[in-house]
């Protein structure tokens, strides 16, 4: 009995990382880092930045669809995916700040 209480505490603790909100900002991420980078380095990060993101959102998708894949989403994925979200956020706002020219590889 006192492991399936222990098994349903930690799922529910689990759900909530699951149903965590994708505006999340990497936690510990300055958001100035980008800031140095000229706009050829921006225009090269927002690319490998939104593969990342791409290819994450496809390792979910296929986990999500086996036994267990929002437990192994929580654990395995997403907390990276919504660091490399975040990450991809502010490498555009820095973008759109310097005014950089717009690469044809990004994604708008």
């Amino acid at each position: 009995m006192k492991t399936f209480a222990q098994t349903a505490v930690l799922a529910i603790c689990l759900g909530g990382c699951v149903l965590a909100p994708d505006s999340f900002e990497p936690a510990f991420s300055d958001p100035a880092k980008f800031d140095y980078l000229q706009c050829k380095d921006l225009n090269e990060r927002e690319v490998a930045l939104a593969k990342r993101e791409q290819e994450m959102r496809e390792l979910m998708d296929k986990a999500s669809q086996g036994t267990g894949g929002a437990v192994a989403n929580a654990l395995a994925y997403r907390t990276d995916y919504l660091n490399v979200r975040g990450e991809l956020k502010q490498v555009r706002e820095v973008v759109q700040r310097k005014e950089c020219a717009r690469d044809v590889k990004r994604n708008p």
